[in-house]
């Protein structure tokens, strides 16, 4: 692992968003780094399920059941995070691999680059047949290959998704990475498309709107099989989920910690025991006034 993961603003995020502490973030990365190593060498993890890779970083146990979710949850989170990459190839990459992988990772790979390199400039149509049997490695060939410009991916699946994990990463927790594209919601991306050709173009336009300013409340949690629902694309360009130019939203709801939790349903126990106390007729006896001098201090603590 990078030193630099200790304290790194993603490595706190990873923290938040799957509540656990930083020394626990750390060793979730480390298990994703060593299973790349062992399974996955050029980081292309995404051959393997959200629930393979969970279960060999030890995420979940051997419950496929209970484990399906959790594992969305984990990948979820390392795409949000900045970790892993959606891939139109591999489905899911870690991100900048070459740093993180050991030296003997980085030389298989720039080994295996390399071969790949010299294979196609050999097989290349323009290369002589006296350069091609040239016994001599050593010499020094002059190959004019023709240009061929990177063309951007257009396929429309790979676009939406694309832009709506660009768009997650900077909007978390309000919005849900996209994992994979079904071929449910792929049918229903092509229907849209082949009824209206700007289709794909007001969807990446509504996609730069989320999350909606009016649920930010904690109450909804933008994800693509909600985008996908009827002509939510246009209510969302049209101003569906906008607050209107006098209002005032509410406050935003504090999520209630672990230790108000805890108070909050310690109180409730003591409130049962004393209405219990009472119901029994002893409502003023020792024990019950101990327990009212603790209510008192608990409801004490909740303020």
């Amino acid at each position: 692992m990078k030193n630099c993961c200790m304290g790194h603003l993603k490595t706190e995020a990873l923290v938040k968003a799957l509540g656990l502490r930083k020394y626990e973030a750390i060793g979730i990365l480390e298990c994703l780094f060593q299973f790349a190593q062992s399974s996955a060498k050029e980081g292309n993890i995404g051959k393997y399920s959200n629930l393979q890779i969970a279960l060999a970083m030890g995420w979940v146990d051997g419950d496929v059941d209970k484990g399906l979710d959790d594992a969305d949850r984990l990948i979820d989170a390392l795409l949000t995070c900045g970790f892993l990459d959606n891939d139109p190839d591999h489905r899911l990459i870690i991100h900048d691999w070459e740093e993180h992988a050991p030296n003997y990772v980085k030389d298989n790979l720039r080994k295996k680059r390399s071969r790949a390199k010299s294979k196609s400039v050999t097989d290349s149509p323009v290369l002589s047949e006296s350069v091609r049997d040239c016994p001599d490695d050593s010499a020094s060939v002059s190959i004019n290959l023709p240009n061929q410009p990177n063309q951007p991916n257009q396929d429309p699946f790979f676009i939406f998704k694309n832009a709506w994990n660009e768009r997650a990463k900077t909007q978390w927790p309000h919005m849900s990475s996209c994992n994979k594209l079904s071929e449910t919601r792929k049918k229903i991306i092509q229907d849209y498309i082949d009824a209206d050709p700007t289709w794909l173009e007001q969807a990446l336009s509504a996609i730069e709107k989320l999350p909606l300013p009016a649920r930010l409340d904690g109450s909804h949690k933008a994800n693509v099989k909600w985008f996908l629902g009827t002509d939510m694309v246009l209510q969302i360009n049209e101003g569906f989920g906008q607050w209107g130019k006098d209002y005032k939203p509410p406050p935003i709801k504090k999520r209630e910690t672990p230790e108000q939790r805890q108070t909050r349903a310690e109180a409730s126990a003591l409130h049962q025991m004393i209405q219990e106390h009472r119901k029994a007729g002893n409502g003023t006896s020792d024990e019950c006034e101990a327990l009212k001098r603790r209510l008192e201090e608990v409801e004490k603590q909740a303020k």
